[in-house]
């Protein structure tokens, strides 16, 4: 039986290619097998080569204790990119967009507080470009209980789903919908 500390039923009945369901979807089955029978999977528990599809949009997160914080542990390199420093290792209120920095740590509480994954809708300029993504965060911990760790992995919204606006700290409830939704 499943714990009430995981996300909602699958997306897909049975897994199907990460083109087919997108990124998110098919990270999410992944992190819902990997829980296996616990609350939550380890970052023992993941294996990156089944899910190389997804590495290029993938952060881990340590989650750091007294008081909560968050630094980076393996920062995507489609996000590292935009930056002109490297960011492994740096904790999220260094971050040099103090806007996205807050909403992020908003999401990431949610996630620690609640044990369960997180989506929202968030904006970066690349190249003199507004775009949107959509991002997730799945919660790990090594005792398969306490969170300790975040996946994280995001992927571009398609043109129909840019009209929603994204999310922000102010207007960010805390209810993100599951992936893909």
């Amino acid at each position: 039986m499943q714990s009430d500390k995981r996300m909602m039923d699958s997306p897909t009945s049975r897994y199907q290619s990460p083109q087919k369901i997108g990124i998110l979807n098919a990270l999410n089955e992944y992190w819902q097998m990997k829980c296996g029978d616990h609350a939550l999977p380890s970052r023992a528990d993941l294996d990156p080569a089944e899910f190389r599809y997804a590495l290029g949009n993938v952060s881990l997160i340590d989650v750091l204790e007294d008081p909560l914080r968050f630094r980076i542990r393996v920062i995507a390199s489609n996000i590292e990119a935009r930056f002109d420093r490297p960011l492994t290792g740096t904790y999220l209120d260094d971050l040099p967009e103090p806007e996205n920095a807050r909403l992020w740590d908003k999401v990431y509480r949610t996630v620690v507080r609640t044990g369960k994954p997180q989506t929202c809708v968030g904006r970066v300029v690349e190249d003199g470009v507004e775009r949107l993504y959509r991002g997730t965060i799945w919660p790990l911990a090594s005792n398969h209980r306490d969170v300790d760790m975040l996946l994280c992995c995001r992927e571009p919204l398609e043109r129909a789903e840019e009209r929603r606006a994204p999310d922000t700290p102010e207007s960010w409830d805390g209810q993100a919908a599951a992936p893909g939704g």
